[in-house]
């Protein structure tokens, strides 16, 4: 699995990096790209405050200019809004739309966005072609494999939008009411793949190269979609290429890795929200990147209590020293 096409679009590689609400925000899109996935989603902003301008939604929008493509995915149910919006980021930059068709969270699902449209296909098809049709940049598309258990074949929907153009379909293989319990079924993206013409990439459950080649040997899928694996573990990218694309497997990072990445990612968090909203916003981060690391538990606690950026760092900073004099 090499180069992947979007339409015009040709991606280095089959790695996609997921939309994360509260994941894949600025400064942690900038870390990803320097392990070259083929795109990367940006998290999920509301068509309607691109629209009217919110400053927030707008400022959630930039692209990390690292030589990896970016895509903006975009929520909302109006087909005149979303395509309005679409315009915007095409003009902004981005290099592709995606529209979230899977999130599962009560807020957005309520407001009939989301998962929502899974139960709505003439409203999905609608809102995908007018995007279609108001922009030159291709456009995907994130769905899970249904609703419910009574609505979990999602291939009429899948059919429906290739019909009117979308260049990619990413699956997710669980149903909105099952959130992220259960396990991940592959087998519908497999189904998927069979039946159409465009790009199907799979997501769901992989936190490991050998998930991803489990997943692609299982369902032959275009391209790999990597989720909550990716959070406080950017190096999955690059072990997943290198199981992929080299048969290579890449060990795991070293100690000194981690803390330079962390480092990296902490400073561009603080240099994109300020003091105290990156320390807020990098608390949950540096969690994730700690998780696998002997006698975290202690670090974690002190700095979800620290508040001043040199004293966190000054913690983590000694934490890591003694973990590597004993290494």
């Amino acid at each position: 699995m090499n180069k992947m096409k979007l339409g015009k679009l040709t991606l280095d590689n089959c790695i996609i990096v997921a939309p994360m609400a509260g994941v894949t925000d600025y400064p942690y899109r900038r870390i990803l790209a320097k392990f070259s996935p083929g795109l990367i989603c940006g998290e999920m902003v509301s068509a309607k405050g691109m629209v009217y301008g919110n400053k927030k939604t707008e400022e959630m929008v930039i692209h990390h200019n690292q030589g990896v493509h970016y895509s903006q995915q975009i929520f909302g149910s109006d087909p005149k809004v979303m395509a309005d919006a679409a315009v915007k980021l095409e003009n902004l930059g981005v290099d592709s739309i995606d529209v979230n068709m899977g999130c599962p969270a009560p807020k957005i699902v309520k407001n009939g966005e989301g998962s929502a449209l899974l139960k709505k296909p003439h409203l999905a098809q609608e809102i995908v072609r007018e995007i279609v049709n108001s922009v030159n940049l291709p456009v995907t598309v994130k769905i899970r494999k249904g609703f419910d258990r009574k609505s979990s074949d999602p291939l009429e929907l899948a059919l429906r939008l290739q019909e009117v153009g979308i260049k990619a379909l990413a699956v997710h293989g669980r149903t909105c009411e099952q959130q992220y319990s259960g396990k991940a079924d592959w087998e519908v993206v497999a189904k998927l793949k069979n039946y159409l013409d465009i790009p199907v990439i799979g997501n769901g459950d992989i936190f490991s190269s050998e998930d991803a080649v489990s997943a692609l040997e299982m369902t032959a899928c275009d391209g790999i979609m990597l989720g909550r694996g990716l959070m406080g573990n950017p190096w999955l990218i690059e072990q997943t290429k290198g199981m992929l694309i080299k048969d290579e497997k890449i060990e795991s990072p070293e100690i000194h890795e981690i803390k330079n990445e962390m480092k990296s990612h902490f400073e561009n968090a603080i240099k994109y929200y300020g003091e105290s909203k990156g320390i807020a916003e990098m608390r949950k981060h540096i969690s994730w990147y700690l998780k696998s690391l002997p006698g975290s538990t202690s670090i974690k606690d002190e700095v979800m209590r620290l508040t001043d950026v040199n004293q966190i760092w000054f913690s983590l900073n000694e934490y890591f020293q003694a973990l590597e004099k004993k290494s």
